[in-house]
């Protein structure tokens, strides 16, 4: 049942994001159902557009909890906190407004916890 409650909770959240976005909004998904603490992969955005809001859901099986930052580089080399996400199973749906030049960002689970447990991570801008 737990399973099933996350699942809805996970859908409902990702179709009520979905559907508040403005008709010229791009979302990219930058981690999409992570089950395990790191960087993921960096992705490119326009610097002509840097109002940016990052929107993480927590999902999976049981899950708790789990910490996600949002960075972003001008290298892909160093990177810089942009923003922290911490979700539970309270508030398994949070997120952040960015204001970022940076060409460059990755999403970085930096804990996760709970039975299988996973994170999704989208960039809307």
């Amino acid at each position: 049942m737990k399973k099933l409650f996350a699942l809805f909770m996970l859908a409902f959240a990702t179709s009520v994001f979905a559907d508040s976005l403005p008709a010229n909004t791009q979302k990219t998904d930058i981690l999409k159902s992570v089950l395990v603490t790191g960087a993921g992969s960096s992705y490119i955005f326009p610097k002509e557009k840097p109002h940016r809001y990052a929107q993480a859901f927590l999902g999976g099986g049981s899950p708790t909890s789990a910490t996600v930052k949002v960075q972003c580089s001008d290298n892909e080399t160093n990177w810089t906190d942009a923003a922290t996400i911490t979700l539970s199973t309270a508030a398994p749906t949070d997120g952040a407004a960015l204001q970022t030049v940076c060409p460059f960002m990755r999403g970085n689970v930096t804990a996760i916890a709970g039975t299988t447990p996973s994170v999704t991570l989208s960039i809307s801008q």
